[in-house]
């Protein structure tokens, strides 16, 4: 009984620090409001649910475009970003001047790891719009604006959940202690590794985000061919 009572305090304490790391990762992560996207055809989308436009390749849409948004001051700003790309990005500014992107079109197109901008503290601490131009062959396009998994605050945010998951694991695996550890240390590495694959490495996820509409019509489609 006096061991149940342990066990489940200490998955008590794993779930509460589970839930204060996801939502320190949440408080971190820019987030893009107002979304204005003038397309290559000079037709405008307003309040875009994303920033990124997703459609098949057609080179008569080839041309340039055009994405707005604005982001909420944080309550921790960041001082670097990863901004992931959807064919070329050219130009970037803030209502507080132009910002010098990569010179290598290889680092500005079709990024979907995302290049690093530094010194954005001062954009993240008040709201800040935020303005691209870019080009398109006809296929998809567009950015996305995103916290750097590698930078401190958010380095120790993933750290804490792989923590917090491998203590409730030791909590409920019904094998001896030494075996619990191991266990949860084994899954925890492979966790951190397919997150680093996922997230960092190679993000597959960008071409699965679409509108609402397109996520429950064409998603499953669209995600299934990039699956390995």
């Amino acid at each position: 009984m006096k061991n149940s009572l342990k066990s489940n305090a200490f998955f008590g304490l794993s779930l509460v620090l589970f839930t204060l790391a996801m939502s320190w990762l949440f408080l971190l992560t820019p987030r893009a409001h107002n979304i204005e996207i003038i397309k290559t055809d000079l037709n405008t989308v307003q309040d875009s649910l994303a920033s990124f436009q997703f459609q098949d390749m057609n080179p008569e849409r080839e041309g340039l475009y055009w994405v707005k948004f604005t982001t909420t001051p944080m309550i921790y700003p960041l001082k670097h970003l990863k901004l992931r790309t959807m064919n070329c990005v050219h130009e970037m500014s803030t209502q507080h001047g132009d910002w010098n992107l990569p010179t290598d079109l290889n680092t500005r197109c079709d990024n979907l790891a995302g290049f690093k901008l530094n010194n954005t503290g001062a954009s993240l601490a008040k709201e800040t719009t935020w303005h691209f131009a870019g080009s398109t062959k006809g296929d998809s396009y567009g950015v996305l604006l995103e916290k750097d998994w590698t930078d401190l605050p958010v380095a120790l945010g993933l750290a804490l959940v792989v923590v917090s998951l491998m203590m409730m694991l030791m909590t409920k695996l019904p094998v001896p202690l030494a075996e619990r550890a191991f266990i949860a240390a084994v899954l925890g590495g492979a966790f951190l590794f397919r997150f680093w694959l996922v997230f960092i490495k190679a993000p597959r996820n960008s071409v699965c985000f679409r509108t609402w509409q397109d996520t429950f019509t064409a998603a499953r489609k669209s995600c299934a061919v990039n699956t390995p």
